[in-house]
């Protein structure tokens, strides 16, 4: 087993993953902020000082007002350490994420990408969301999402991967990965490209020149940007892509829309001059037709990365301020890649008031290791069912009760709090839950009155 002292790739993992978590934390309130009217949205951060922060959830059926504690992070880290574990349960993490990790979180998710979630939904009743037997109008849509569900939480597999001699296997877990929520080439393929720059950056030795990540992704495209013939994909999953698009050639041509973004990037960092909201804007970070399409996601964050890969602070606060964009999931990724470039110690005292810090910390080992450190109980696969009397019965526990997650781990309930839905009738509650490697949990549960 490795040594985890002086370990430098542990010390990029750690930084990776508190990266992550502080970007999606400081990013999220945010969100989509229109720039012209921010003051009449949610609260904006300009510092890396966590803030509390009220949103509106619950959609047009539900809405409330949700309370989010200082340093809070969102669905992108959330889905993150869901692909952490699942990648630790062993050669069958991929049957793990679709039946027990991805179906639980939809339980505690925040902010979660509707795409993300619809696709679950289907899982939820074992049915692959791709499946013939599934509406045509869902089927249509879930090949064609392209949002950054996808992009967002494939750190793990490069990680898990540091000590792969080539990209290949990592790649082929990205696109199992990916396929679970969105059908699209753009969500895949920008999924290959982010987890080609963050694997070639733990494996770095020297911090990267400016344009040296960039560079890298631009010259060897031949390693990531494989054909879609190299990937054994599930037969119906090809059948009915081919049912809505010509795959081959939608799969070449975005290769091709991903290059051209990178280039656009690359051409950015070497004119010193320009203006990077300008070049940020070239790319479609600020545009909203553009602004969930995890291609410009991708070369936004591999911009902002190059460009302040020695001023990681300073990257990191451009990041999840660019008002206007999906700053949570540009903060997160952005501060991944800073955090494999500068190590763990690079947020100074800021990460220790992120979210599960401690919880970062292990999962970081963990996946160096390539050992979970966490007691499970094996309870198969996760129902919707299942998962509706688990959220009924959090009401028949008191505080400091033990209780057993749907994905097998221990905890205990920490607190209650009670949300006002516009609905009289919906008692709706949030059960803050402490899992026993210490992860928070922030469990919804809704019942009619």
């Amino acid at each position: 087993m490795t040594n985890t002292i002086n370990n430098p790739n542990l010390d990029k993992a750690v930084g990776a993953l508190l990266g992550t978590a502080c970007g999606d934390a400081l990013g999220w309130p945010n969100e989509r902020v229109n720039p012209v009217n921010s003051t009449k949205n949610a609260p904006i951060v300009t510092s890396l000082d966590f803030k509390s922060w009220s949103r509106r959830s619950g959609g047009l059926s539900c809405p409330y007002e949700e309370n989010i504690d200082a340093g809070c992070y969102s669905d992108t880290t959330q889905l993150i350490l869901c692909v952490a574990r699942a990648i630790l349960s062993g050669e069958g993490w991929a049957q793990r994420l679709v039946s027990v990790e991805l179906p639980f979180w939809t339980i505690y998710e925040r902010s979660g990408d509707k795409s993300t979630i619809k696709a679950i939904a289907s899982w939820k009743r074992q049915i692959a969301p791709w499946a013939s037997s599934r509406k045509a109008t869902d089927i249509k849509k879930y090949f064609y999402s392209w949002g950054n569900g996808v992009t967002m939480r494939i750190l793990p597999h490069a990680i898990f991967g540091v000590d792969n001699s080539n990209f290949s296997t990592i790649a082929n877990n990205i696109i199992y990965d990916g396929i679970a929520t969105h059908g699209h080439p753009r969500a895949l393929i920008s999924g290959l490209a982010y987890g080609y720059a963050v694997w070639t950056s733990l494996l770095r030795s020297h911090p990267p020149k400016t344009k040296e990540i960039l560079e890298d992704l631009l010259d060897n495209a031949n390693k990531w940007a494989l054909d879609f013939d190299f990937f054994n994909l599930p037969q119906q999953w090809i059948d009915n892509a081919r049912k809505f698009f010509d795959l081959n050639k939608l799969w070449k041509i975005t290769i091709e829309e991903m290059l051209d973004l990178l280039n656009v990037s690359h051409k950015g960092l070497e004119n010193t001059s320009a203006n990077e909201n300008n070049i940020l804007d070239d790319l479609g970070c600020f545009n909203y037709k553009f602004t969930n399409s995890s291609l410009v996601t991708v070369a936004g964050v591999l911009y902002l990365a190059s460009k302040y890969s020695s001023e990681p602070l300073e990257g990191l606060t451009k990041a999840t301020y660019l008002l206007g964009s999906d700053t949570g999931t540009i903060g997160a990724m952005t501060g991944a890649l800073l955090g494999i470039v500068n190590g763990k110690t690079w947020l100074q005292n800021h990460a220790k008031f992120v979210q599960d810090y401690n919880y970062l910390n292990k999962i970081a080992s963990n996946l160096i290791l390539k050992s979970s450190s966490t007691k499970y109980t094996d309870l198969g696969e996760i129902s919707d069912d299942y998962l509706q009397n688990w959220s009924n019965n959090l009401a028949k526990i008191n505080i400091n009760d033990a209780c057993l997650l749907p994905d097998g781990r221990n905890a205990k309930l920490t607190s209650i709090e009670t949300y006002n839905a516009k609905d009289y009738r919906i008692n709706l509650k949030c059960y803050k839950l402490l899992s026993e490697d210490e992860q928070l949990i922030y469990a919804k549960s809704m019942l009619f009155s």
